[in-house]
């Protein structure tokens, strides 16, 4: 299985180029909705807080109640996968573009 996923993408380095940049772009896609989501929180909380107190912990889900934000990172674990993906997607595109130099495709 695992030799059938290398010859894949050897006899075809574009491919792995392709992967590369599909990768880079979910990578950077999630780490922005992450951080967008952190101003987000950030903000609500502060505008509660200015009410008075201490400022209130508020979730994502409660400043985006209409919309599914599962999927943006809130947490530490969660960017750190977004950052894998950008940096396997940057390895991917990089091993593409150095077979198919190698190869004269």
């Amino acid at each position: 299985m695992y030799e059938r996923l290398v010859d894949f993408f050897l006899t075809e380095p574009r491919r792995l180029i392709l992967l590369g940049a599909l990768l880079v772009r979910t990578g950077g896609a999630l780490v922005i909705a992450g951080l967008v989501g952190q101003v987000a929180t950030t903000a609500v909380s502060a505008v509660k807080g200015l009410a008075g107190g201490l400022r209130p912990n508020i979730l994502l889900a409660d400043v985006l109640p209409g919309y599914l934000s599962v999927w943006m990172p809130e947490s530490i674990p969660s960017f750190s996968f977004g950052m894998l993906l950008v940096a396997s997607g940057v390895w991917a595109d990089r091993t593409g573009r150095t077979y198919q130099r190698c190869l004269g495709l």
